[in-house]
């Protein structure tokens, strides 16, 4: 059963580089999907991956393509440069003029000047898809997950409607901002999910992500999601036993000592875990903390995103 802070209908995963955002929003649109909501998992960086995440042909594609024959789940990769097009169309209502007054050199050099042009652009395309509706008049999709760019680039997209509304009160961006930051602050709709390491850069970047979005940006956090945990390999008598052995073995064979090393290692490595897991849960303490298995695997695939998705799902402890 997926957790009371995914029934929103757009989610933004943020965090910093390397973190396994886009990991992690495959696995909860998967997780949609199969409950039978149509989802749209919206993808930012230079290169898609959702295709091949779920073993499809690695392709960019600005409109939605499906990417399982059985299950209603969908995904896009935006581009500034083909939401500019796409914007300019329906201003302009032709592509003829849309060419003549943007496709020249001078409103290009314009355009790339203007601050802020393109994160506007990509969070204005957001906001249409959440407004698209079907021929019944419903929402064209249930849930839209979004990868939002790394920790810096992913405040500023989702700050700049607002700043553009405190500074501008009135022309074409106030007019269009305006609803892009009802949609981004509406607790009912939109929330942002935290993705962090279990290591002390990471997650000293998520409490400062998560005081920016809550003080600077105004909008909701649903979970913080602690990637690559390791799982615990002993219990405390166990590992007691396990620094015994070693030491009664050291020295007599070169192979058993890098393997006790090794076991050593392990649940050493999940106790520095568990202690930066704690910084966040007292520093977050509002936020359900959910640790997400790391997975000894070389390839992320169906059964990988299934684990996921799993664990996602429910709140758990250390």
């Amino acid at each position: 059963m997926l957790a009371e802070q995914f029934e929103k209908r757009l989610i933004f995963f943020a965090g910093k580089g390397g973190v396994g955002r886009t990991t992690l929003s495959a696995a909860i649109g998967l997780a949609h999907a199969r409950r039978k909501r149509r989802t749209l998992i919206v993808e930012m960086g230079a290169t898609p991956q959702m295709p091949s995440l779920f073993g499809g042909e690695s392709r960019s594609s600005y409109e939605p393509i499906r990417l399982m024959k059985d299950l209603p789940l969908y995904t896009c990769h935006l581009t500034p440069k083909e939401a500019l097009a796409e914007y300019g169309v329906m201003k302009l209502k032709m592509r003829s003029v849309y060419k003549l007054v943007f496709e020249n050199d001078f409103m290009k050099r314009l355009v790339e000047w203007v601050p802020g042009m393109d994160e506007l652009l990509l969070i204005g395309k957001i906001w249409f898809i959440e407004q698209q509706r079907d021929r019944n008049g419903r929402p064209m999709y249930d849930r839209i997950i979004v990868d939002a760019p790394a920790t810096g680039h992913g405040v500023s997209l989702l700050q700049l409607p607002s700043v553009i509304v405190d500074a501008v009160k009135s022309g074409p961006f106030a007019t269009d901002s305006r609803p892009i930051q009802d949609l981004l602050q509406d607790p009912t709709r939109t929330l942002v999910h935290l993705v962090s390491l279990p290591e002390e850069l990471p997650v000293r970047e998520t409490l400062e992500l998560s005081e920016r979005i809550r003080t600077d940006l105004n909008i909701s956090l649903g979970c913080c999601f602690v990637n690559r945990v390791w799982p615990k390999p002993f219990t405390a008598r166990e590992q007691r036993i396990a620094g015994q052995l070693r030491a009664a073995v050291r020295g007599r064979d070169s192979n058993l000592d890098t393997m006790m090393d090794q076991v050593i290692n392990a649940s050493q490595r999940r106790d520095k875990q568990q202690k930066n897991i704690r910084t966040l849960q007292g520093e977050l303490s509002e936020l359900p903390i959910i640790q997400v298995p790391r997975l000894f695997t070389d390839r992320i695939g169906m059964e990988e995103l299934d684990t996921l998705s799993h664990h996602m799902g429910k709140e758990q402890h250390a």
